[in-house]
């Protein structure tokens, strides 16, 4: 078994990772984060919703770090500033919605200052874009859309769960926006250790230096991970860093 690099920084996904399927954080989660951040470790955010669906939870944490939001389209920092943004043309985030049409399935558009649902507003091109979403509600619609929408250049395609879809500019996901994170703070992403249930923390669980899939996670990215842990309603977040950062008992 190899040895585990030391960690510096602790990558937490939101939904299906760190939030309980009501989504609350549960006291056991909010105890060990405290734990981490006071033994100096920094712990980011890495979630694909938009940064004020991401504030109460910042504020219930007490973080005061870096954040990745919106798949890493968007990077804030410790005073919860943006300083980047990664977008998308104007021209896929129409292709896409005409897959939408065509396959006769919900969909959501995020830009960098509203949510649209199913419907676009008359000016397209003067939006910025940040993310583009799929809900077929099926895992099959769902593989459908990632083949209508093969066409489209330049673009990301992960999801939450398996009946959904998400886009991101191509490039854009988790790992690119921690990458930035660990440049500003100097800390190599070897020394990182990334928690994820999903394809959009895929990437990121790759590339860090220990990649931990929660016990709910979809199967490739439990395949794929270092490690599996507890599921999201059994403070998986808080055995995977007592597992790695305190020294406690091995993960499941």
């Amino acid at each position: 078994m190899r040895e585990h690099p030391q960690i510096q920084l602790v990558a937490i996904d939101l939904d299906g990772t760190l939030l309980r399927s009501d989504k609350t954080i549960s006291p056991v989660n909010r105890a060990s984060i405290s734990e981490a951040v006071r033994s100096g470790v920094h712990v980011v955010l890495a979630t694909g919703r938009p940064f004020s669906h991401v504030k109460p939870y910042i504020e219930q944490l007490n973080l005061k770090t870096y954040l990745v939001t919106a798949n890493g389209a968007e990077i804030y920092d410790r005073g919860h500033s943006c300083i980047a943004q990664h977008a998308m043309e104007p021209s896929q985030i129409l292709s896409l919605a005409a897959v939408a049409g065509k396959a006769a399935s919900e969909y959501w558009v995020l830009s960098e200052d509203e949510l649209y649902q199913n419907e676009l507003p008359e000016h397209v091109y003067d939006v910025t874009w940040l993310k583009f979403g799929f809900k077929p509600g099926t895992e099959e619609g769902a593989k459908r859309i990632r083949e209508m929408i093969e066409s489209v250049e330049e673009i990301e395609v992960t999801n939450t769960i398996p009946s959904n879809l998400e886009v991101n500019a191509k490039g854009v996901h988790k790992a690119s926006g921690i990458k930035l994170v660990c440049e500003k703070l100097q800390v190599p992403m070897e020394q990182v250790m990334a928690i994820g249930d999903a394809l959009n923390d895929l990437e990121l669980i790759q590339q860090a230096g220990i990649g931990v899939a929660m016990g709910n996670a979809q199967e490739i990215v439990k395949m794929k991970a270092d490690a599996v842990t507890a599921s999201n309603d059994e403070d998986g977040v808080a055995k995977a860093l007592s597992a790695y950062l305190f020294g406690g008992n091995v993960l499941i």
